[in-house]
């Protein structure tokens, strides 16, 4: 999640009338879509309340879990600038309330309000270091450093719910594989599986086990 995604609430509360009066406010259940992949944008999208997942199908039919996300992101803020078809897919995984603004307004608001656009620059440079860092672990590193680099960033982060599907997914690899490292990795007492979750036994020890790899 971007450390600062909930600075966006304040920028909607104190966003400038003209442009905060056509704000729509508008809830979803779980399972409703509010991008799809390969559609363009009509406007963008900030998350409320609840958590939703993003995510990209292959022309196999496979997914790629992009992310998962919680109160405050931002959603279809790139694509809608360009017209371009949405990368992602974005779906509700809870009971979520959102503001919708469409594209004209959206520039508007970028253009009357430093404080918003400075968010939003920072909120598209966060994301790109962020995928940037991504690639380079899986290149540089074994796939057990991968699971546990996204095992730590979770416990940080209520709105990753790490179970062993959303991490093969995420790292775009195999739920078997993905299994015979949660096994090692628990054989190591690093971790408990519980709840169809994993939950971090010793972060120090944790730690100390990625430390191995860097």
């Amino acid at each position: 999640m971007f450390p600062h995604s909930t600075d966006i609430l304040n920028l909607l509360e104190n966003a400038p009338e003209q442009i905060k009066r056509h704000f729509i406010t508008r809830q979803y259940g779980i399972h409703e879509n509010l991008l799809e992949q390969g559609t363009p944008p009509k406007q963008i999208f900030i998350l409320l309340e609840g958590s939703v997942r993003a995510f990209h199908t292959t022309s196999k039919g496979n997914q790629y879990l992009i992310g998962l996300f919680g109160k405050g992101e931002v959603m279809g803020e790139a694509e809608i600038l360009f017209d371009s078809p949405c990368f992602c897919s974005v779906e509700t995984i809870s009971q979520c309330k959102a503001v919708l603004i469409p594209k004209p307004l959206y520039q508007d608001w970028m253009d009357h309000d430093p404080a918003f656009s400075l968010h939003m620059n920072k909120l598209l440079a966060w994301r790109l270091m962020r995928i940037s860092e991504r690639a380079s672990t899986h290149l540089s590193f074994p796939m057990e450093y991968s699971v546990l680099k996204l095992i730590n960033s979770a416990k940080d982060d209520e709105t990753l719910d790490l179970n062993k599907e959303n991490i093969a997914q995420y790292l775009g690899t195999s739920v078997r594989s993905i299994n015979r490292i949660i096994r090692r990795l628990i054989g190591k007492g690093l971790l408990q599986y519980e709840d169809k979750s994993l939950k971090i036994v010793s972060e120090k020890d944790l730690a100390e086990e990625m430390r191995k790899y860097e």
